[in-house]
């Protein structure tokens, strides 16, 4: 698998284009984040105790220059709950599992964790955790080159929370030969401040950090490997107000939780490889999306049948989202490759493995279409002949093997028939729930005069043969006017002789067409349909959908900018 130098694309799925949950309560804990100052009364100490601490400024030097950051940073927020019960180690409050959140990093056992209530002596406590979800490009200490800018295009949220139970902090202590408790926390080297708590139990600490002090792997794993985790690190400073040892405290688990965009995969269709995704990919790269463009089937592409396809998407879309530490994803699918992942989805999805959030069609033959029914037909029936000049010159140029570059082959040609489309698979397919949907289709004609001319015709599919005006107007009339075709067997001779004459059934109306899949059959129920773009089969994946699909992600999803 190879991977950008900067913004991932991930590994095509090669399918065959026709194509805690406690309530909190809010204790103030004390501490700095970035140049902002705290200063505020402290419920915990009383009136008339007033607190101020001034924090380290920010190092900018790893911010995105060229982004827009606010002057001042939020200060922290700070919660914690009452506890009283259970004694050390072990608090009441079940650290969040990492198995059911892609953004959620937890560290429950290790050095720092579990250790009874220890003194100053004893410590400090330290403890890291390890965060293995790839995000972006990252300097050389792990965080994030570019934070800011990945926040304004909806990747990252600007903050991240860590939340941690500490035992037995006596913050407002209750020994009067000695100052109150204050365990200084710190992250990654940044001061955070003090835990906050009381006398002989359990408290839920909560602190808000910037984004840019995170540190997250530098690359994804390998497919169906998770990231090498970057390692977090949690310090804390015992009792540092007193010169004797009069404060113990002890951590039970930290997690750190951000929020985070997933993924976007690209399934293309049969006769196109992955980079037949090579524009989109290079606009996703500008929008710093991490995508793959690399998960199709490769065991004879243009023969693979809808179904088994689906099967193939099962095992490659979780071990993609794998490789970079998610458990979600996007799918947008060009042509037949919809179909492949309109299988998965019916037949073998697994939520568990990757949950699917969207899927986006782009000029799929959700109803399949009249050039496979057509090429099926002369490749079924022995010496099939046509009265109508426009089929005829279609089966003499073999179909779609002649006008657009290697053609579907059986079982797969056959799969994007109206026939098998609308007598099989839309009868033995459905849409799980859950997922967002949404089609998109094209119309080759932009002028509208039903004549195609190179221009229009031109970068439909790689590989593809040069139109001349004649074969792309062609495509485009038999799209727009067939509806469908009969079959007749002709005999003479006394049935010596045997040929099969194929005649169009008539729509009765135009139909727009991408000179491979007409306007109507892009559109299926349960999806929205999202517009007609002036682009042929192959240029629809372009910027100008992939932007649209973008800005659904981003109104569907929202990356917030402090995570729950």
């Amino acid at each position: 698998m190879q991977w950008t130098h900067r913004f991932v694309r991930l590994p095509s799925l090669r399918c065959p284009s026709f194509g805690f949950a406690v309530g909190v309560i809010t204790a103030l804990a004390l501490g700095p984040v970035a140049h902002a100052q705290v200063s505020a009364l402290d419920p915990a100490l009383g009136a008339g105790r007033r607190p101020v601490i001034v924090g380290p400024p920010v190092d900018r030097e790893a911010i995105d220059s060229n982004a827009s950051l606010p002057d001042s940073i939020d200060p922290p927020t700070y919660g914690s709950f009452p506890a009283g019960g259970p004694s050390c180690p072990t608090s009441q409050f079940p650290p969040p599992d990492p198995d059911e959140d892609d953004t959620v990093f937890v560290a429950d056992c290790g050095s720092g964790l579990d250790t009874g209530c220890t003194f100053r002596s004893g410590g400090p406590l330290v403890i890291q955790i390890p965060i293995d979800r790839y995000i972006g490009e990252t300097n050389g200490d792990g965080t994030l080159a570019f934070p800011a800018t990945l926040h304004s295009k909806n990747m990252v949220s600007l903050y991240a929370k860590i939340r941690l139970p500490a035992f037995d902090v006596d913050y407002s202590g209750g020994n009067p030969d000695c100052a109150p408790e204050r365990d200084r926390i710190s992250f990654n080297g940044h001061d955070l401040g003090f835990l906050t708590g009381a006398d002989n139990i359990w408290k839920l600490n909560e602190f808000t950090v910037p984004i840019w002090w995170v540190k997250f792997p530098s690359a994804p794993g390998a497919s169906g490997s998770k990231p090498a985790p970057a390692m977090n690190e949690i310090r804390i400073d015992i009792d540092t107000a007193n010169s004797d040892e009069c404060w113990c405290t002890a951590i039970d688990w930290v997690s750190v939780k951000i929020d985070a965009q997933a993924p976007i995969m690209l399934v293309h269709g049969v006769n196109a490889d992955s980079s037949s995704w090579d524009d989109v990919a290079d606009f996703l790269d500008g929008e710093m999306i991490i995508h793959s463009n690399n998960l199709a089937p490769i065991d004879n592409p243009p023969a693979g049948r809808i179904i088994s396809n689906g099967a193939i998407l099962s095992g490659k879309v979780p071990n993609i989202a794998k490789s970079v530490g998610a458990k979600k994803a996007h799918i947008v699918c060009h042509s037949k490759g919809g179909l492949d992942t309109r299988a998965y989805l019916s037949f073998f999805y697994d939520k568990d493995a990757c949950e699917v959030l969207s899927q986006h069609t782009l000029s799929t033959p959700h109803h399949g279409s009249i050039l496979a029914t057509i090429s099926v037909a002369r490749l079924t029936y022995n010496d099939p002949t046509s009265d109508d000049e426009r089929i005829l010159k279609y089966m003499r140029q073999d179909g779609l093997a002649s006008f657009l570059g290697q053609a579907p082959e059986q079982p797969a040609l056959g799969n994007l028939s109206i026939a098998y489309m609308e007598g099989t698979f839309n009868r033995i397919t459905s849409l799980p729930g859950g997922i967002r949907r949404y089609s998109f289709a094209a119309d080759a004609d932009v002028d509208g005069n039903l004549l195609i001319s190179n221009a229009e015709a031109a970068g439909i599919l790689p590989g593809a043969l040069n139109f001349t005006l004649n074969s792309g107007s062609l495509l485009y009339h038999l799209l727009c006017c067939v509806e469908d075709i009969t079959v007749t067997r002709m005999t003479n001779f006394f049935g010596l002789n045997e040929w099969h004459v194929i005649a169009p059934v008539w729509s009765g109306v135009i139909h727009l067409n991408d000179l491979a899949v007409t306007v109507q059959s892009a559109q299926y129920p349960g999806f929205s349909f999202q517009g007609t773009y002036d682009l042929n089969h192959g240029t629809i994946k372009s910027s100008g959908p992939m932007q649209a699909i973008l800005n659904k992600i981003k109104a569907d999803y929202p990356v917030k900018r402090i995570p729950d």
